[in-house]
């Protein structure tokens, strides 16, 4: 019985010590930064009006030293008045400190765009006016129906 228990006690050492080697070795994902480190450093659009949408092309970089949480790039189409045109997101991933993401977005227009809005925030995160876009001109109740998103990874 003494070799059984002293068999046991060696394997569960040897697990026990490849959990530790495993554990230091990939770290437990160390300190995490904030969205605040985020930055878009560069973006251009492209509206074009024969097909009512949008081409927003962007660089997303981490200006921290920390890895950043997952997030997304949310681009929102803004009016003459302030009124929301249309809206839409795509995920960015987690980024190591000095990272950077590309993004590509489309976004379906219900107006007249003035100007492009590009915030980012954690994933899943609910905007306000989301659910579907102002227009001065009569706009679909599925506003946000029809965007269609793109990503490039570095």
């Amino acid at each position: 019985m003494d070799r059984r228990l002293r068999g046991l006690s060696t394997i569960i050492g040897a697990v026990l010590g490849a959990t530790c080697v495993v554990a230091l070795v990939g770290g437990c994902g160390g300190p995490q930064g904030s969205l605040d480190q985020l930055s878009v450093t560069q973006y251009r659009y492209n509206v074009d009006e024969s097909g009512s949408i949008v081409r927003v092309l962007g660089v997303v970089r981490n200006t921290g030293e920390e890895r950043t949480p997952a997030a997304e790039v949310v681009v929102t189409l803004v009016g003459r008045t302030g009124s929301m045109k249309g809206q839409n997101r795509t995920d960015l991933p987690s980024l190591e400190g000095g990272g950077q993401h590309r993004f590509a977005l489309g976004v379906t227009t219900h107006g007249r765009v003035d100007e492009v809005d590009i915030t980012i925030v954690p994933r899943g995160a609910e905007l306000e006016g989301e659910a579907g876009a102002e227009s001065d001109d009569a706009a679909p109740e599925n506003a946000a129906a029809g965007n269609t998103s793109a990503q490039e990874g570095d």
